[in-house]
């Protein structure tokens, strides 16, 4: 405000000098030089009192937007690859499978960087190799090719993202507060991020990608690769339980033979196809009376050994099954009553 009333004062000083120098100057309208001379004195406070502020508070807003329709762009991006892989996975029957599906989203994900799926075995001791995806397009110098930027980490405990269960940025590899497992000295400087998977709620793995320090996972790819890490947990849970209900569901849990029912699945295209198989009935003489002298715990380690007897005594084709209490049958494909005979002799051996 008291910037516009000094400038309207100079303004009519101003014009007083004009007005009274008009006789002097050309022959111009006094209303135009007097038009003219107020457009000029209040361009220069209009632009600093109204027009620059405005262009300021616009050029502020372009940048939220700007920032906001990155932030959507990714999100839209993510929700693309969570549906696409989704439904990839859902086709999966095996893990071999979802394994497969999760290679192929990996490396469409990381076409610059190194990145790698590490699953702890059953025992959860070791931390495996299950997807490596090489950096298919340059990042430096075409002639120098690039080095491999594998992790180091061997078992679950010894990574800083499965301890955590939380996604974790190192820059640079050289850094002081950087994982130690990002390579020795062999191993040129390089940025990763590391985003755990968890099975269950329990984390048995991390997904990792590296690069160059000028060359770092951006957010956009950290996104992707937390999207990827959640579809797999979820996925390998599923098919892992699913795995598990069936062969629990298929083999006696006493000996881990198959069960009578699942004797029967297997034998019925064998016999559907008229394939020829030889079929053996065997059972345990004077098992009650092991039961009622040695109690019902030995009569269990005699089934056991058993059954570890017959099943090392036949060939991987072959079928070993309880078909209850001390009763087993054994499936013999492509055999005769001769040559199954011999099969029971190395079992009688034993």
């Amino acid at each position: 405000g008291a910037m516009l009333a000094l400038t309207f004062a100079a303004e009519v000083v101003s014009m007083a000098i004009i007005d009274s120098l008009l006789p002097t100057m050309s022959g111009l309208p006094a209303a135009v030089i007097d038009s003219g001379l107020l457009s000029l004195l209040l361009a220069g406070p209009a632009w600093f009192l109204v027009v620059g502020p405005l262009l300021v508070g616009l050029r502020g807003e372009q940048a939220r937007l700007g920032a906001e329709h990155a932030a959507l762009a990714v999100e839209v991006r993510r929700r693309e690859l969570d549906g696409c892989l989704h439904r990839a996975l859902g086709m999966a029957d095996t893990e071999a499978e979802a394994l497969g599906v999760l290679h192929r989203a990996i490396c469409g994900s990381t076409p610059r960087h190194d990145a790698e799926l590490l699953l702890a075995d059953s025992s959860r001791a070791h931390l495996r190799q299950a997807a490596a995806c090489p950096p298919r397009e340059p990042t430096g110098d075409a002639a120098t090719p690039p080095r491999s930027l594998s992790c180091s980490v061997s078992h679950p405990d010894a990574c800083p993202a499965v301890r955590q269960g939380r996604t974790l940025l190192f820059p640079d590899s050289t850094a002081l507060d950087a994982c130690p497992r990002m390579g020795g000295p062999e191993q040129p400087a390089h940025a990763a991020a590391c985003v755990p998977v968890s099975i269950g709620g329990r984390t048995v793995g991390v997904l990792r990608a590296a690069g160059e320090p000028q060359d770092a996972p951006t957010e956009q790819l950290v996104v992707h690769l937390e999207a990827i890490a959640a579809q797999a947990g979820a996925r390998l849970g599923m098919l892992r339980s699913m795995k598990d209900s069936n062969l629990a569901a298929s083999t006696d849990p006493l000996t881990g033979l198959l069960t009578r029912r699942s004797l029967e699945n297997r034998v019925n295209p064998w016999v559907a196809a008229r394939s020829p198989f030889a079929v053996v009935m065997a059972d345990l003489d004077h098992f009650k009376q092991l039961n009622d002298t040695h109690s019902h715990g030995a009569g269990d380690r005699a089934l056991k050994t058993f059954a570890r007897v017959l099943s090392a005594c036949c060939r991987p084709t072959d079928i070993v099954a309880r078909i209850g209490g001390e009763e087993f049958v054994l499936v013999l494909p492509d055999l005769d009553a001769q040559q199954a005979s011999l099969v029971l002799e190395r079992v009688r051996q034993r």
